[in-house]
This record gives C-alpha cells, structure tokens and sequence, in this order.
C-alpha cells in the first residue's frame, strides 16, 4: 500500500478493517518517508565507503596479508632470475633470445602478481549485512508485534495480514532506530580508518627526516676518515694526506655535533611542550597520551564524527590530553609543527565530545561566540562527533606563553564549547561499545 494510494479513509483489502487518514497524518508521513530514506542512504553510504577500507585493511587497522604479497611477488622475480641464469649456463635457451624475452617474463610476473593480489582483496565480500533499522508496532487487528523498517509507512502484520499504516509513536521510534543505525554504521567505519591510518603514520615523515637527511652523510665521513686513518697508522706506504684526513675528520665531527643538535633541541621543545599538556590535564582531570595509538583509541571510544585522516599524522612534539569539563568529554589534541602540505600550519584542536539535539550534522554559532573565539586565536565548528575549537593563530601565542598561561587559554577555549553545548542543548557523548 504506498503512500500515494492512501486516502482521507482507507479499507484493509486483506481484513476489511477500515483506517482515517487525514491529510495532516498524510503530511507527516510524507515528511517521515523522507526523512527515514535519508537516514537510510546514509547509513549504506557509511556500510559501503568501510567496505572499501575492509578490502585492505583488517579491523585492527593493518594491511591484509601483510608483507607477504610483497614477498612473494619479489620472491617470483627472483626465482626468474635464478632459471634464466641456469638455462642459459645449461645452454638450453640461447643468450640473445633469453635477453630478448627475459624483461617480458619479469614485467609479465610482477604485473600478474600483482593483479593477483588486488582481485584476490576485491573478489572477496566482507561485513555481513545488518538488518534495516526497525520500530516495533502493535497490529489493532490481532494485537501482534510486527516490525516497522524506518521509511516504510505501510506493513503487513505478519500474523493476520492486515494493512497497517504508520502511527507517529512507530515513525518516531523508527527514526531514533535509523539514527542509532547511522551513528554505529558512521563509527565502525571512522573506527577502521582511524586505526588503518595510524599504523600507516606510525613513523611520520616529520618525526625522521632530520635523522634521514643529516644522517645519511654520516656513514659516509665517519667510515671515509676511520678507513683513511687506519690506512695512514698500518700502511708505510700510505699516501694518505695529514691535512685532508685532518678536514674529512672535522666534517665527520660536525655532521655528529648537528645531529646531537638536533636530539638535544626536540628534548627541549617535547619537555616544553610536555609541561603544557601536564597543566591542561590538571584543569581537566585528565591524562595525557603521547604516541598515535592512544589518541586514536580515545577519538574510537569517544568521537562520533570525522576527524582528519591527515591529523593523524604527528610530529615530533605531539601530545593529546583527555579530560572532562561542565560533565562533556574534552580532548586537546596538541601538534605544533607542519605535519601536513594540506593544511600548512601547526595544528591545535579542542574537542568537545556530545551529542547534537535532533538529526543534524552541525549546529549554528552564535556570533558571539565567535568573537570570544577568534579572540583567542580559534575558530569553531561542529560535526556529528561534538564541538570544535581549532586553533588559527594561537599555537604560537602558547609557545611564548608559559605553560600555566597557555593552559588556562585552552581551558577557557574548552569553556565556550560547554558554553555553546549548553545554548544548543547538545548533552554529553557516553562512550560507544
């Protein structure tokens, strides 16, 4: 029985039982119907967009298979290698011809490889399919429990098979089962993506490059003037020259001191940067967690929304605090260099975990508010997953701030999203199973 077939009065053709249907009911469930199908294509969206992540990524987050693809692969082209040498000594395969047909044989295997390992990650159905979001109703014919499925306005009682339209108490617990359904669905996949990114961003660039770039010269100086030494000491007849062992030994020195620089300076800013997150845990009765892992299994326990997939790429002097304030869960997530190209600047946010009243995605703020915000150097927004305060300008009024004073800079920050969590009625978000 669709919607468009209903009438002011309509008769079962099942059980002959006769139903009002006035046109403000009509309204409402048209507006239902729209509702709830939205509802319902997101929550398809969020199943099929994990789906994708779940081709290459297990549920902890790292890759399927491993290095083993790898392996094998290389593995493969060595073993080409290894009887293209034994045919040819066997003089089974003239060398011309084996050196016409071997890149062939060896793009043919790696290409073929690696096919392999995509179709076999494709070919394969993961997630198993979850139900379509329900509220129970109560046939008026035979007083059975039937579901409704959110968006549907129409059911047949599975048990007298009468026509039964959709009665606000049914589309409401719809909705609020649709809308449960979306925040899960949403979650499972952030979940997945959170941690496939974490393990990826284990060892950022930002973290290494230093060490890589000053680095790599060292083995080079160091080993050239412990050689050329050794070669003057033990050999009567070096020819090694005192003054430009003398250089190759000051070059060496200095690549050394740059990188003890280097290790000595982040122990300083991390010790800085350190003593910031202890003072802003004290204001929030928190802790403070300082390695990728820990702050993604808080945004898993705790933010039902997105969080950037590039701010889970840390820097040297990353530390996230987790704390609660005015009854929200609050975290400051505290990243003071560029770690991204897209974003350009050193990162700062203030999360303020809640639940916003009715299905929305984001609330308005009050321009008030924006003004104290910017005032402080941030900027706010909302998602599904709370309130956010992300900071424009303020990290580097924090770095020349003392620790106490930028402390209780983030905790006033962390004051106006409980502020604005309270105009809008969002209440606090509890912790997702």
């Amino acid at each position: 029985m669709p919607l468009q077939g209903l009438a002011p009065r309509i008769r079962c053709p099942h059980c002959a039982l006769d139903q009002d249907v006035p046109p403000q009911q009509l309204a409402a469930l048209a507006q239902y119907q729209s509702s709830a199908g939205d509802l319902v294509a997101r929550i398809q969206d969020e199943r099929k967009q994990r789906a994708q992540w779940e081709t290459w990524y297990r549920p902890d987050g790292t890759a399927r298979g491993g290095y083993l693809p790898a392996f094998a692969i290389f593995g493969s082209l060595v073993a080409v290698y290894v009887v293209a040498i034994l045919l040819a000594h066997a003089r089974v395969v003239d060398e011309d011809a084996m050196e016409h047909v071997l890149p062939f044989v060896i793009f043919g295997v790696f290409f073929l490889g690696m096919g392999g390992v995509i179709a076999w990650n494709t070919s394969r159905r993961r997630g198993a399919s979850a139900p379509a979001p329900a509220a129970l109703a109560e046939c008026p014919r035979c007083g059975g429990s039937l579901p409704f499925q959110a968006g549907r306005v129409s059911e047949r009682c599975i048990h007298c098979g009468a026509s039964l339209v959709a009665a606000p108490l049914v589309m409401q617990g719809a909705i609020d089962a649709a809308r449960a359904d979306l925040r899960a669905a949403a979650m499972a996949r952030y979940r997945l993506e959170r941690k496939a990114m974490e393990a990826t961003y284990r060892q950022s660039a930002s973290m290494v490059l230093p060490y890589i770039i000053v680095g790599s010269f060292l083995p080079v100086t160091a080993g050239g003037a412990i050689s050329f030494t050794v070669d003057l000491l033990t050999n009567p007849h070096s020819d090694t020259p005192a003054a430009g062992l003398a250089l190759l030994w000051l070059i060496a020195l200095v690549n050394a001191s740059v990188l003890v620089l280097v290790v000595h300076f982040r122990r300083q800013r991390r010790r800085r940067w350190r003593a910031l997150a202890d003072a802003i845990a004290t204001r929030l009765t928190g802790r403070v967690w300082s390695t990728g892992s820990e702050w993604v299994a808080w945004l898993n326990t705790m933010w039902a929304g997105p969080y950037a997939i590039t701010s889970l790429l840390l820097g040297p002097y990353f530390h996230a605090v987790t704390g609660s304030l005015g009854g929200f869960p609050v975290a400051v997530d505290l990243d003071p260099v560029q770690t991204s190209s897209e974003h350009g600047a050193p990162r700062l946010d203030v999360l303020l975990a809640a639940c916003l009243p009715g299905d929305v995605q984001s609330v308005a703020v009050p321009p008030d508010l924006v003004q104290r915000a910017m005032a402080l150097g941030f900027s706010l927004s909302s998602c599904t997953g709370g309130l956010v305060a992300t900071g424009q300008d303020a990290t580097k009024g924090l770095a020349r701030s003392t620790p106490d004073a930028a402390a209780e800079a983030l905790a006033v920050t962390a004051r106006l999203l409980v502020e604005w969590a309270g105009r809008v009625g969002a209440v606090a978000a509890t912790p997702l199973p």
